[in-house]
């Protein structure tokens, strides 16, 4: 089941869906990802989870609370800590 919302593509689902959608992703996709936001600007104050392959998927997780996001994510996924943003001492000298 998803609802459309009213901003672009998004398309809100629910955890059943949510591992579907992953099963679905992991049979045609080498990378298959889950990115967990907060405070979006069309979201304000809530955490969003976006399926992501080659690129993101209109189809987006919402809860109030990170636990929320977490009970409604496909089982056995695994967290990894953000990269660190580059800086200009890490750039080749042609970029910085």
């Amino acid at each position: 089941m998803t609802d459309t919302l009213p901003y672009g593509n998004d398309q809100l689902i629910n955890a059943a869906m949510a591992c579907a959608l992953h099963a679905d992703a992991c049979r045609g996709h080498a990378c298959v990802a889950w990115v967990v936001l907060w405070d979006l600007p069309a979201y304000p104050e809530r955490f969003a989870a976006r399926l992501a392959t080659s690129t993101a998927s209109p189809y987006l997780l919402l809860a109030n609370t990170l636990a929320g996001i977490r009970k409604m994510l496909p089982p056995g996924l695994v967290r990894s800590e953000p990269s660190p943003a580059p800086t200009t001492s890490h750039m080749p000298s042609s970029i910085g």
